[in-house]
C-alpha cells in the first residue's frame, strides 16, 4: 500500500505521516500534484486500486476508512452561522469507512476472485473523461505551481500564482484538490496547521463552504465507490 499526500510544502504534510514502522506501508508527498494529473484524482482521500499485473481494477474513488470526526460533533445553536453551516455540510458529505475497509481486505484475501474488482468494462464505465477545459486546468495549476515554488511561496508566491490558479479552479470546478491547496495556503496563518475551513479570502473568489454548497452540497463533493462489486 502507498498513500499520498498532495501538498506543494512537504512540512504542512508531515503531521498526518505516521511515526515509525508502518508495516510496510510507504508514505510520499506529491508536492507536484502529479497523481492528480496522471491517475484522476480530485479530492482526498481517494484511491485506485492497482493488481500484481498492474492493471487498475478499482477507482479513482473517495476511499473513507476510517469515520470522520466531524460526523460526531454536536452543533451548538450558540455557534457562528458559518461554523454551524461548514459543520452540517461536513456531516452531510457520504462515507462508508467501514464497508471499503472490508472491501480492501476481501480483495487482499481474493484477489481477481473478489467481488469488488471491476472488468475493464465496468472501469471504463466509471471513468470520467477528460475534457478540454479540464485538460486545460491541469495546465494551469502546473504553470501557478512552477511559479509559485520559483517565488519562493508565501505571499510572493502566491501573488505570482494566483491567476493562473484561479484559471484552474473556474476551468475544472469540481477538482478540489486545486481549490484547497490554494485556498489553504492563503487562509493558514504562518507556522500553523493547515485550515481546514478554508474560508472567504481576498485572493481567490471561491472558499470551501460557499463552493461545495453551490456544487451540489455533500453529495457531489466525493466519488462515491459503488461498493456493490463486479456485476
Amino acid at each position: 500500500m502507498v498513500t499520498v499526500s498532495l501538498d506543494i510544502d512537504p512540512d504542512a504534510a508531515r503531521p498526518f505521516l505516521p511515526e515509525g514502522a508502518t508495516g510496510g506501508i510507504r508514505h510520499l508527498v506529491d508536492t507536484d500534484h502529479a497523481t492528480t494529473e496522471a491517475l484522476g484524482f480530485t479530492n482526498v482521500p481517494m484511491a485506485i486500486w492497482i493488481d500484481e499485473d498492474n492493471r487498475i481494477v478499482r477507482g479513482p474513488e473517495s476511499a473513507s476508512v476510517e469515520r470522520s470526526s466531524f460526523k460526531d460533533i454536536e452543533i451548538d445553536d450558540g455557534w457562528p452561522d458559518r461554523i454551524k453551516q461548514q459543520l452540517a455540510l461536513a456531516k452531510s458529505i457520504p462515507s462508508h469507512p467501514e464497508a471499503y475497509r472490508a472491501a480492501i481486505v476481501d480483495w487482499a484475501a481474493n484477489g481477481a476472485n473478489s467481488p469488488y474488482v471491476l472488468t475493464e468494462a465496468e472501469l471504463i464505465g466509471r471513468l470520467d473523461p477528460r475534457n478540454d477545459d479540464e485538460a486545460k486546468a491541469v495546465a494551469a495549476f502546473e504553470l501557478g505551481q512552477h511559479l509559485y515554488q520559483r517565488a519562493g511561496g508565501g505571499a510572493e508566491g502566491i501573488a505570482a500564482a494566483k491567476d493562473w490558479w484561479q484559471m484552474a479552479h473556474d476551468l475544472h470546478p469540481n477538482n478540489w484538490t486545486y481549490k484547497r491547496q490554494a485556498w489553504t495556503l492563503v487562509t493558514t496563518p504562518e507556522g500553523k496547521a493547515s485550515d481546514l475551513s478554508q474560508g472567504p479570502n481576498d485572493v481567490f473568489t471561491g472558499n470551501w463552504l460557499d463552493d461545495v454548497t453551490a456544487n451540489g452540497g455533500g453529495e457531489s463533493y466525493v466519488t462515491d465507490p459503488q461498493l456493490g462489486g463486479s456485476s
